[in-house]
This record gives structure tokens, C-alpha cells and sequence, in this order.
């Protein structure tokens, strides 16, 4: 299989108020996933350059994952178009080199250690024994 077919570098275009510091930490999320090979914040807009192996990860599980922590994305018609193409040409690119992983565990993988790292008020500091009540 040439590398070629299955390297991909695309744009994830944000919302058009996103902060540059938004987009910094979008890039370092992204870079940790597995599958994805450089990510740079593009200098034109509010756009991240993402590129990734299409044989580990595709554009619709980064961006699912990226609106789903609360990334603004870019929702315009033709943004929602470019989408749609991408995801459509990269499923079938996937089903014809008969490649084919597991979205559930792709997604979670990518995003759980990025996310216990965060800071956020969902961790209960107190002694196992505290939380247990029975």
C-alpha cells in the first residue's frame, strides 16, 4: 500500500471568534492522538493543519471528539459540506483498502489521558474509605 493513499493533511476550520489560545490547546489535544502525525495552527483564520494516517484515525473522529470537550467548530453550510465530502471519501478510501477500527475505543484512547491531565471539578481528592458510605 503506498503511504500516500492513507496520509492525510486537512484543515479543521473553527469558529471565526475562537482565540488563538483555543487553538494552541485544540493542537496540543490533537497531537497526542494516536494516528495523528503534525498539527500546527494554520496562520490564515481560526484553522488548525491537521496530519494524520488514515489507517488509525480520520478527520470525523478528531472533530467529533474536539465538539464534544467544546471546541467551537466552524458550522456554516459550506464548511458543513467540506465535511460531509471528507468523511464520505475517507469512509469508502477506508472500506475499499479494507481497513477498518473501532471508533468507541479510537476516540476514548486519544482523548482519556489529555483529559485526566485537565484541569476540571470532576476528581474527589478524599481517601477511597471517605467516599465509601456502606
Amino acid at each position: 500500500m503506498d503511504p500516500s493513499e492513507v496520509i492525510k493533511q486537512r484543515d479543521i476550520a473553527f469558529h471565526g471568534e475562537t482565540p488563538p489560545g483555543m487553538l494552541r490547546e485544540a493542537a496540543a489535544l490533537l497531537g497526542d492522538a494516536d494516528g495523528v502525525l503534525a498539527v500546527s495552527v494554520a496562520a490564515e483564520g481560526a484553522m488548525l493543519r491537521v496530519r494524520y494516517d488514515l489507517r488509525h484515525i480520520g478527520l470525523e473522529l478528531l472533530e467529533d471528539a474536539l465538539a464534544e470537550l467544546g471546541y467551537p467548530l466552524d458550522v456554516g453550510l459550506g464548511a458543513r459540506m467540506h465535511r460531509a465530502l471528507i468523511y464520505y471519501t475517507e469512509e469508502t478510501q477506508r472500506a475499499n483498502l479494507g481497513i477498518d477500527y473501532d471508533l468507541l475505543h479510537a476516540t476514548q484512547d486519544a482523548f482519556v489521558e489529555h483529559w485526566r491531565q485537565r484541569p476540571h471539578g470532576c476528581r474527589d481528592h478524599r481517601p477511597a474509605h471517605w467516599r465509601r458510605y456502606w
